[in-house]
């Protein structure tokens, strides 16, 4: 499917209604999926992210990189991030893995 540029700015910027696929979130979640951030930040200004990084865009993306945004989108918001690999999440799984071999004698 083909979307030209300037019906997905319009349907951006509310200017015009998309139909039931062709919606805000949609070309969002698109433009996350397949462009690089640095893209992002020249089409869309970053101060503009964080109202745009909703859970119906993020709930869109596939889990290792809807996991990225919604990192980025607590980052932009000023939240605390805690470093990657070590959140919560994840503190347990990296102990266990990492202290393994002491706990197997090797």
């Amino acid at each position: 499917m083909n979307v030209d540029a300037a019906t997905a700015c319009a349907i951006l910027s509310g200017q015009m209604q998309g139909d039931t696929w062709l919606n805000r979130e949609f070309i969002l979640a698109r433009m996350l999926a397949h462009l690089d951030w640095y893209t992002l930040i020249q089409i869309i200004p970053i101060e503009h992210w964080p109202s745009l990084l909703t859970p119906p865009v993020l709930g869109r993306l596939r889990a290792p990189l809807r996991i990225k945004y919604e990192r980025l989108q607590r980052f932009l918001r000023g939240e605390t991030v805690s470093p990657s690999g070590w959140d919560p999440e994840n503190r347990k799984r990296i102990q266990q893995s990492f202290f393994s071999h002491w706990r197997h004698g090797a």
